[in-house]
Parts: structure tokens; sequence; C-alpha cells
């Protein structure tokens, strides 16, 4: 991950939930839709918004991507 984008990631994350959510929309409306279907994205906002709730009732634990990411691949190049 660039430099400028850890920062603008730093900055989202100090950003109230309902800014955050708005910056998430808005980015992502600059995408073009890469899902196949409509079935699929509909149970993407599901899961996304699954995780808000768990996230508002303090039952979800988050940590950086970079992370998760270093933990898969060190399992899966044993």
């Amino acid at each position: 991950m660039s430099k400028r984008v850890e920062d603008l990631y730093r900055q989202a994350l100090s950003l109230s939930a309902e800014e955050r959510e708005r910056l998430a929309l808005l980015l992502r409306s600059t995408r073009p839709n890469d899902f196949a279907s409509l079935e699929i994205e509909q149970a993407w906002r599901d899961e996304i918004r699954r995780g808000r709730q768990l996230d508002s009732e303090g039952k979800m634990d988050w940590f950086p991507a970079d992370e998760a990411l270093q933990e898969l691949r060190q399992k899966y190049e044993e």
C-alpha cells in the first residue's frame, strides 16, 4: 500500500460511521459494476450490513488487511 493510500486510510478511520459509509458509497460509485449478478452484489451488501451491525454492537474485531494477507500468505506458502 502506498504512503498516500495509507494516509487516506488512517484519515478515513477517524471519520464517523456515517461519514465512512458515505465515503464508501462515493468510492464504490466510481467503479464499474464488477459483480457477476445483482444477487451477488446484494449478498455482499447484506454481509456489509451484518458486519456493521456486529461492529456497532462491539462484536467485530478489526485488524489491518495487510496483516490478514500476510497471515494467509504464511499459512499457504508453508
